[in-house]
């Protein structure tokens, strides 16, 4: 069941000093709902003197249901609890996002705040080559590099950390001061690829190792892999092939040890021989020649061991 909740039971004390001329919802969502819980924790905790207490709940609720009053307090919040840059950021997203639909005593409260913020701040313009690298401040996401945005940080000392793909990252502190400091430019070289050592070696005479099918080298092998799985071959004479995937990580000596297992000998009867490949053609041949000439009948010879199934002959003309 849902209940119509007017837009004034949202903002509490803040409704007479916010006039956004929105109308109110016809329904609340869960979102909604839970938005609203928020706020109000927000306010108390706001009304307890417990700013950065006021200033999660808010966030939370703006997240959940986007609201310039909501933003408002949370700007307002982040300032009482000593978070200027963080405050900043908020003033302006106000004016940046609604500032088309909140009064003009708003919008001019929020401008004269960003402003009076903004002298109390370490301003850095960041850049890299190749441009277009994400940065991080003191481990959080700051935004892309660009010499047209720049930070605004509390004064004191910040870990830049700069990354683009392909690239390898880079990092440095800085200590700023409030108001314009020197740009922090940062070159990313291409990343180079992190390697390890590869030994192979078997007890078996005359064995060849293929590294991800390339050419066969005489064994013991040792070599540099780039870090990653890899694929080895054993091979050796009169024996069957083996293979094996191995693990190399960066910096870390590997050693395999392999044996190759004896090729089965062929055998009459068996895989690569039979009868085909033995003498009993031949003499069978022999027999069915020495039938053609004398006129007689000649029984079919069998292989040793071979079982006599019915009365098999070949009769001659």
């Amino acid at each position: 069941m849902t209940k119509r909740v007017p837009c004034r039971s949202w903002f509490g004390f803040l409704a007479s000093a916010l006039c956004f001329g929105l109308p109110p919802a016809e329904a609340q969502t869960d979102a909604e709902v839970e938005a609203q819980r928020l706020f109000e924790s927000g306010v108390a905790a706001s009304t307890a003197g417990d700013a950065a207490g006021a200033a999660e709940a808010f966030e939370r609720s703006h997240a959940l249901f986007p609201h310039p009053g909501t933003l408002k307090n949370l700007a307002a919040s982040l300032e009482t609890a000593g978070r200027a840059a963080e405050s900043w950021r908020a003033w302006n997203e106000l004016l940046d996002r609604y500032g088309a639909v909140i009064s003009e005593a708003a919008r001019a409260e929020a401008q004269a705040r960003a402003a009076a913020l903004d002298q109390r701040l370490a301003r850095v313009v960041v850049t890299s080559n190749p441009a277009g690298a994400q940065l991080e401040v003191d481990d959080r996401p700051a935004g892309t590099a660009s010499p047209d945005a720049p930070l605004r940080l509390e004064p004191g000392e910040h870990r830049f950390t700069a990354r683009l793909e392909g690239r390898e990252a880079a990092t440095r502190t800085a200590n700023l001061a409030a108001g314009d400091n020197p740009p922090l430019a940062f070159e990313l070289p291409f990343a180079v690829a992190s390697f390890g050592t590869l030994r192979v070696e078997s007890p078996t005479a005359g064995a060849t190792a293929t590294i991800d099918g390339g050419s066969a080298e005489a064994l013991p092998l040792s070599c540099e892999l780039e870090a990653g799985e890899h694929e080895v071959r054993l091979e050796a004479p009169g024996h069957l092939a083996r293979v094996e995937r191995v693990l190399i990580e960066p910096g870390t000596p590997v050693r395999l040890e392999l044996e190759v297992e004896t090729a089965t000998p062929t055998t009459p009867g068996g895989e690569g021989g039979g009868f085909w490949d033995g003498p009993w053609p031949w003499v069978i041949g022999g027999v069915l020649a020495a039938g053609l000439a004398g006129g007689i009948t000649a029984g079919v010879l069998l292989a040793p061991g071979e079982p006599v199934a019915g009365d098999w002959r070949v009769r001659m003309p």
